[in-house]
């Protein structure tokens, strides 16, 4: 089956520079509809407004307990987070770790990455392309 690169993306990260090159390599892979959220609450939102079909964010957000909001909200709407599949950004092994044990995790990726790193993260969740 091949990869729809029209895929709804919800892309929601803190760092402004970061965000901007994790978009450009989302991008750059040829996904066309990414859509910014700019923190859980936002994020809720836009999920409650429209389907989409992946969400990557970056786990270090959680400006006043955005993240958790974001979670919480996706699992009270009756769904989980293997109804849209997450890829989280981490910064550090020891995050990882933690955020698998709390809530799991469709696919995850530590940073420093690059764009083929960030693909093998998407490839996992939507097949080759």
């Amino acid at each position: 089956m091949a990869v729809d690169f029209n895929l709804p993306i919800l892309f929601v990260y803190p760092n402004g520079q970061m965000k901007m090159i994790i978009k450009r390599m989302i991008t750059g892979m040829g996904f066309k509809s990414v859509t910014e959220a700019a923190g859980g609450s936002d994020a809720l939102t836009k999920i409650k407004e429209k389907s989409y079909g992946l969400v990557v964010m970056g786990w270090e957000f959680d400006l006043l307990g955005d993240r958790n909001i974001l979670l919480q909200g996706m699992r009270e709407a009756g769904g989980s987070l293997e109804s849209i599949p997450f890829v989280l950004i981490f910064g550090s092994d020891a995050e990882l770790k933690k955020a698998t044990i709390d809530i799991g995790t469709s696919s995850s990726i530590i940073r420093p990455f690059d764009q083929a790193g960030l693909k093998k993260s998407f490839v996992k969740l939507l097949g080759e392309f």
